[in-house]
């Protein structure tokens, strides 16, 4: 597997210290039929939203709705929440993919109903088109401990190869490591991006499973995990909290960490892998960029909004341009756009 070289990405990154500002490219848009977005895609041509089992289609013209599709249920264009989880929405191939309960959908651009595909192995989501076949998450137990693994799927949806795993937040001593992600990943034309442990750390994968190389910074100066960070988190817990009751059984398994992870989320567009990090300076927040080959490009200061302390509003990054979901004090969302 190939490193990509550290000295090498930090002399590049002293050349061009000072952080790229972003443009605002128009003043937010008011999108009315929106009453509690949860995820955001886009291509070259329109911004996809869901919003519980529905999908809302806008064009990147002039953001007018072009199609809304999507309720409760199992039919055709029907869909059923994972666990309360928002629907996953893929959008870098020619079809819309979306994986919900049990099934994935496929529509084509924008928004027509093709065909979809019953999931049977057993705890595995987030089918994503990987060439000819896919790659999808499953989670399993191993010595007590639980574990999310990366594996191929063949175009009918059977598991054939497992080739990465991480342990995941909740472990059998019952603690919940907070803010612990097992990876997150996503697929780029034949590779797949995957962004994993609290390190600044980017794998990336070629179409049959096997390592292609990878981004590391073990020296990446993450930020500190505050006091102040451990009440405002504990503040968010007893918000979410159904009742007192819920959050006394969770009080006491919560393990905070010293540092926050190196990476928040990442996003891949226009051959270009864009790593947000948990660094945030004002009203901004560090964006590193890469090429597909790793090699670091210049670093970006994006007006990325959160809903609370370590929740960032729905947003994707696509066509070199951040789109995110705003929600104004009225209860009215709006869609702001910036180039980066």
């Amino acid at each position: 597997m190939q490193i990509i070289n550290e000295c090498i990405i930090f002399f590049i990154f002293a050349i061009v210290s000072a952080a790229t500002p972003h443009r605002a490219t128009s003043q937010p848009i008011i999108l009315p039929d929106l009453l509690a977005p949860e995820s955001v895609a886009a291509d070259r041509h329109h911004l996809y939203i869901s919003q519980r089992e529905e999908i809302f289609v806008h064009s990147l013209k002039d953001y007018s709705l072009v199609r809304h599709f999507g309720r409760s249920g199992e039919g055709p264009l029907e869909f059923k929440l994972m666990e309360d989880k928002p629907l996953r929405l893929f959008v870098e191939g020619p079809d819309i993919v979306v994986n919900s309960w049990n099934k994935v959908s496929f529509f084509s651009k924008p928004g027509t109903f093709k065909t979809e595909m019953r999931i049977t192995e057993p705890n595995s989501t987030n089918y994503l088109p990987l060439r000819d076949h896919f790659v999808a998450m499953t989670s399993r137990t191993r010595d007590g401990n639980r574990q999310r693994v990366l594996a191929l799927f063949d175009p009918s949806l059977k598991k054939r190869k497992e080739f990465f795993l991480r342990n995941e937040a909740l472990q059998k001593n019952g603690k919940i490591n907070i803010l612990q992600k097992s990876f997150e990943y996503t697929v780029y034309r034949d590779f797949l991006v995957v962004a994993a442990d609290d390190t600044f750390t980017i794998f990336i994968f070629n179409p049959d499973g096997t390592p292609r190389h990878k981004i590391s910074l073990p020296n990446y100066k993450r930020r500190p995990f505050t006091p102040g960070d451990r009440q405002q988190y504990i503040a968010v817990v007893k918000r979410n909290s159904a009742n007192s009751s819920l959050y006394n059984a969770l009080k006491d398994r919560l393990q905070f960490p010293e540092f926050f992870p190196a990476i928040q989320i990442i996003h891949v567009s226009n051959d270009k892998i864009y790593a947000v990090t948990w660094n945030q300076s004002g009203q901004t927040t560090e964006t590193l960029c890469f090429d597909l080959d790793g090699t670091f490009l210049r670093q970006i200061s994006i007006p990325l909004g959160y809903q609370d302390p370590f929740t960032s509003c729905p947003h994707t990054i696509a066509n070199q341009t951040l789109y995110q979901l705003i929600e104004t004090p009225d209860g009215a969302w709006q869609l702001h756009i910036s180039t980066l």
